[in-house]
């Protein structure tokens, strides 16, 4: 049976990052967007609390804790600031890659270092120029290893990675071509990471383009472990990945409900709190609910991977298409409850707004989650790299 009631560790662990993110990431919100990256000590600060390896296994050095408790902590963070909650150094998305595609082996050798010291992981997924069905960045096999040229984009945060997975098509010398995963530590001769790129919103965690000029890799740099059933394993990668990027849309739209209500209950008009009118009542009863939801299919989607059920991806689609959604018109109504103070620099609910659109490019969009859960409810449970992941050409993602 699915219980929402946290346990203790749980609790602790919600406690202390919302505790974190109110102290220290909501004050320097405006001030990251401003710099386009973290600053030092909140980042030292986070770095202490050791939340980066939350829900990534004991054996590679993280906690263990699943990822219903990564899922509780992350909409903690980002209720303080969704840009700080990305810019924050932890194996992110390369941990997602890893767990999914890599052998143990492979998770020794190249994530449990990045655990231990801290550092920041990422993916390189999106082209800066689309192939069609497949990614036009290329690995060529050459000797005992690959050469990789390509561009990428979308890389979040990039500036401050250690190492990336990069998603290339490989090309062997026996004629064989077919997408593959790469481990290609950032300080590699050949890889350039351009200037940010700032957005719309989430500016603390700017994306940049990442050139691979003739980047040499030793064929164990290959996450070869995924060749039997390599979509069925980046399926999984974006499950992942969905999850967390609901729990953080969770999050975002918790803080700005929770300004939107408090504003309500304190600005008067004809002599009474807006609150009390029934047409801002009605507004603020939408965004609490749908708040509600929101958390709910994110903790449905979480305990569903954490216990390897079959329909995991389902409710991972489902959570990114309902938080998605959700954070955009939560934040949108904030701004309406506010009126023409909502556009205004002097309240945080005109950035949340503009986070919430940014987000939405963020892992699987609305559209690909739907088609993924279309899929499922029809009954068609085979993953496909064409249908289940965002492609290239078809859906370009900041990861």
């Amino acid at each position: 049976m699915i219980t929402f009631d946290l346990d203790e560790a749980q609790a602790m662990f919600a406690k202390t990052a919302s505790d974190f993110a109110r102290e220290r990431f909501r004050p320097n919100a405006r001030a990251a967007e401003a710099d386009g990256r973290a600053p030092d000590a909140v980042t030292a600060e986070y770095t202490a609390l050791g939340f980066g390896a939350l829900d990534l296994p004991e054996s590679l050095g993280g906690l263990g804790q699943g990822l219903v408790t990564r899922a509780v902590v992350e909409e903690a963070l980002a209720f303080g600031d969704l840009g700080l909650a990305l810019a924050m150094p932890e194996p992110g998305a390369f941990a997602a890659a890893l767990l999914a595609l890599g052998s143990g082996a492979d998770q020794q050798r190249h994530l449990a270092p990045l655990i231990e010291a801290n550092a920041k992981g990422g993916v390189l997924w999106s082209e800066v120029k689309p192939r069609a069905q497949t990614f036009s960045t290329v690995a060529l096999e050459e000797g005992t290893g690959f050469r990789i040229h390509g561009r990428k984009a979308h890389a979040v945060a990039a500036r401050e990675v250690a190492s990336f997975v990069v998603f290339a098509r490989m090309e062997r010398k026996s004629g064989e071509v077919r997408p593959a995963a790469f481990v290609v530590p950032a300080d590699t001769k050949g890889v350039r990471v351009g200037e940010p790129v700032r957005g719309l919103g989430l500016q603390a965690a700017p994306t940049c383009e990442v050139t691979l000029e003739d980047v040499v890799v030793d064929a164990s740099q290959r996450l070869a472990e995924a060749d039997a059933d390599f979509d069925r394993r980046v399926v999984e990668m974006w499950s992942r990945i969905a999850i967390v990027t609901a729990a953080r849309s969770v999050g975002l739209a918790s803080a700005a409900f929770e300004y939107a209500r408090a504003y309500a209950a304190e600005r008067e008009a004809f002599g009474k709190p807006i609150a009390h009118f029934q047409g801002l009542a009605f507004l603020i009863a939408d965004m609490a609910t749908r708040v509600e939801v929101m958390r709910a299919v994110v903790q449905r989607a979480a305990w569903a991977f954490d216990s390897g059920a079959k329909d995991a991806t389902k409710y991972a689609a489902m959570a990114a298409a309902e938080c998605h959604d959700g954070a955009m018109f939560v934040t949108n109504q904030g701004v309406q409850v506010l009126g023409g103070a909502g556009f205004v620099r002097d309240h945080l609910s005109e950035k949340w707004m503009r986070d919430a659109r940014a987000h939405m490019a963020h892992g699987w969009s609305v559209a690909l989650a739907e088609l993924v859960i279309g899929r499922r409810a029809l009954g068609d449970d085979d993953a496909s790299l064409g249908e289940d992941a965002p492609m290239p050409e078809l859906q370009p993602v900041m990861v």
